[in-house]
């Protein structure tokens, strides 16, 4: 078991440091930086196309211009602009008019024809099956209603949600209301009326806030919402001033069978604009037509799916494990390119998974998680790096060391025998010159042995202290 842990010791600690520091990073929330990626995402990739069977008709600075009114126009002038679109045969009317503000601007048209006229253009609509529904503000004290008769008219909440304390807390338009308090916002309520009551019973995405009893979905733009109204071509959906349409400037094949949405779009009015992922220019994005992306989001169901916490928890702890483990296994400058090459690629697989499938991955955690794995690892590497140079460093100092003792040895013990091999070498020499006539032949051969071998041995021992004399150069590590 001691081994084996041995063996596997890297491993189980790249193993621990990855969960340790994934779940700290899940543990904390980087909205800020989340909500930027988000609208980046948004913004950058390619949206389905806008769907052709919605229209916007823009109560804009330039109809009340022509009209000498001031927006949102009193009540006669809406049943004009009704009585008129009935003949075109629309799909459905969503109007996005304030009528609880006409009412107070102009309180005697209450009183008046007006009121019963645009009701019945309401129901005339309704019976040629075209659904009409007034959209209505919601404030602290609950769901603004028009006054009566205004309020028999068929209404629900239309209400733009900004993040003001939720998520990005920036004022960016990115979820849409589904339900509040069990009754459908005025998108889901249209489309229910458009017939699509099966689809709708859960929207694709829809989750419920805690502490509210509503429920959201984060929903998909299908183009810019930045307002153009010299440049048509730019708007997502078409778009068309109300003034024109009530003097006939609009062909009616452009309204016929089309889902018409009707609001105002005053330049001195801000709650007629919001923020959203393409701008956040004040009077830049009218909420008009911020209502046309939610309604097309509900009706063709492409609300975005987040990915379950397990699932970043999972994608992140992934992530750091291959981050640390390339910085210890690859030299540095691989284990730059491996880390950018990881943040890339897992920015483009979620960029791809936002687009084609509506999936939303949070990305803020995996980033961060990939830069601050590399920044904590690199550094215990180079200690690491730094021990085992030190490590071969002092046992090179301590070779050279010992390198010297036996140098100092051999000198040593070499010129010790030197003396006494030239004494043996001198003697055998001079009995071999002075007693050579007396000596036998056997013994004059052993005696010049004796002289050869000496003189063998004095030359090997000079060898090796002329090898001796080489210095050895120490090893320098780099």
């Amino acid at each position: 078991m001691r081994a084996w842990y041995q063996k596997q010791e890297k491993a189980l600690m790249i193993g621990l440091a990855s969960i340790l520091l994934s779940t700290f990073l899940m543990n904390l929330e980087f909205n800020f930086l989340e909500s930027a990626l988000y609208d980046a995402r948004m913004r950058l990739g390619p949206q389905p196309a806008a769907s052709s069977d919605i229209v916007i008709v823009a109560l804009d600075d330039y109809s009340t211009s022509k009209l000498d009114e001031f927006s949102p126009l009193p009540l006669d002038q809406h049943v004009r602009f009704l009585e008129l679109i009935e003949g075109y045969r629309p799909k459905a009317v969503g109007y996005l008019v304030d009528l609880s503000r006409s009412a107070q601007s102009f309180p005697e048209s209450l009183q008046s024809e007006w009121s019963s006229r645009l009701i019945s253009s309401a129901s005339r609509l309704e019976s040629a099956g075209a659904p009409f529904l007034l959209g209505t503000r919601f404030d602290v004290n609950g769901e603004v209603v028009p006054p009566y008769p205004l309020s028999l008219l068929p209404h629900a909440i239309a209400m733009i949600h900004k993040d003001g304390n939720v998520f990005g807390e920036d004022k960016v338009t990115r979820r849409a209301l589904v339900n509040l308090y069990g009754r459908n916002s005025f998108h889901v309520d249209l489309a229910r009326k458009l017939g699509l009551s099966d689809r709708i019973t859960s929207l694709r995405g829809q989750f419920a806030e805690p502490g509210l009893d509503a429920d959201y979905v984060f929903f998909r733009y299908q183009g810019n919402t930045q307002y153009s109204a010299t440049q048509p071509d730019k708007n997502a959906y078409p778009v068309y001033s109300f003034v024109d349409v009530l003097d006939g400037k609009v062909a009616a094949a452009e309204l016929a069978g089309k889902i018409i949405l009707v609001g105002t779009v005053a330049r001195d009015d801000s709650n007629d604009f919001t923020y959203t992922p393409y701008s956040k220019k004040p009077g830049a994005n009218p909420k008009l037509i911020v209502h046309a992306n939610v309604l097309d989001s509900v009706l063709n169901d492409r609300g975005l799916v987040e990915a379950p916490s397990w699932f970043h928890f999972l994608v992140t702890t992934a992530l750091i494990l291959f981050v640390i483990w390339s910085v210890f296994t690859y030299t540095p400058l691989y284990g730059v390119i491996n880390t950018v090459a990881l943040a890339i690629g897992f920015m483009a697989v979620g960029q791809i998974l936002f687009m084609v499938r509506g999936l939303w991955i949070r990305e803020a955690q995996p980033l961060i998680g990939i830069f601050l794995s590399y920044y904590l690892t690199v550094p215990y590497r180079l200690i690491q790096e730094y021990k085992q140079r030190w490590d071969y460093q002092r046992k090179n100092d301590i070779l050279l060391q010992v390198e010297e003792m036996k140098t100092n040895f051999i000198r040593l013990v070499t010129h010790d025998l030197k003396t006494p091999v030239a004494r043996i070498q001198g003697l055998a020499e001079m009995v071999l010159r002075k007693g050579s006539r007396r000596l036998e032949k056997d013994e004059t051969e052993n005696l010049r042995h004796i002289v050869e071998s000496t003189d063998e041995l004095n030359h090997f021992i000079s060898s090796i202290l002329e090898l001796t004399k080489v210095e050895s150069n120490r090893v320098t590590l780099t």
